[in-house]
């Protein structure tokens, strides 16, 4: 970037942002033209069965390597030792 802002500036949009009066403008290149379009995720039908189906895959490999993982850092090592042994007598 050669466009360097001076102090004026910089503070005149740091102004800008705490008031809250200005909106950034959206900015494109010139020749882009292409349409954005809002992808709903709370609606899945969008994706394919074989996307489905690839992350049904990893979620099932994850939840698996989740669970070993979980178990074996909740696992607990005792050792007991005897250091002094009475036979009873009933």
């Amino acid at each position: 970037m050669t466009d360097l802002l001076s102090a004026d500036e910089i503070d005149q949009l740091l102004t800008a942002i705490n008031s809250g009066a200005d909106e950034p403008e959206e900015k494109r290149p010139d020749g882009d033209s292409r349409k954005i379009k809002i992808y709903d995720f709370k609606r899945p039908d969008k994706f394919s069965r074989d996307q489905l189906k690839n992350i049904s895959i990893i979620h099932q490999n994850f939840a698996r390597l989740a669970a070993v993982t979980t178990t074996a850092k909740c696992r607990n090592y005792l050792f007991r030792s005897c250091s002094c042994c009475r036979s009873v007598n009933l």
